[in-house]
């Protein structure tokens, strides 16, 4: 590309000169623009460096709360399994207890249904779980 002292100098010349096209393009990264691109902002209009600004810091308290909301939502997931986990195991407890007492007192058809869900949840909760396990292997 020529500049214009080069175009008329080649012009007075008779030489041939193609038409160029200049380009100039500038980037950044990042919520808030470099200090020239603000003050062209400000050219604009006086007040949208601020209105940016505010925009930005808005941006961040926002994103802020999104991760504090994701991480409230992950720590009740993990309560909720927890609670789960331990209501579950005391109310087997509670029926395998009963099965005993049952048993030691002789009600054979009341102790077998009590003591049959407690065998179930035993088989059933052994045989998720080492189905879990195996498809989080492959």
């Amino acid at each position: 590309m020529a500049n214009r002292e080069q175009r008329r100098a080649m012009e007075k010349k008779g030489q041939p000169v193609s038409p160029a096209l200049g380009l100039t393009a500038t980037q950044y990264k990042g919520p808030v623009p470099s200090p020239e691109m603000m003050e062209a902002f400000k050219a604009v209009s006086p007040d949208l460096p601020d209105r940016i600004m505010k925009l930005a810091e808005n941006s961040d308290k926002r994103r802020t709360m999104e991760v504090e909301i994701q991480r409230m939502a992950v720590k009740g997931a993990n309560l909720s399994t927890i609670l789960g986990q331990v209501f579950t195991f005391v109310l087997a407890l509670v029926l395998f207890v009963l099965t005993i007492v049952l048993v030691l007192n002789g009600q054979m058809t009341a102790a077998a249904v009590s003591g049959i869900p407690v065998v179930a949840w035993f088989i059933i909760v052994t045989i998720f779980r080492n189905f879990g396990n195996s498809e989080k292997k492959k």
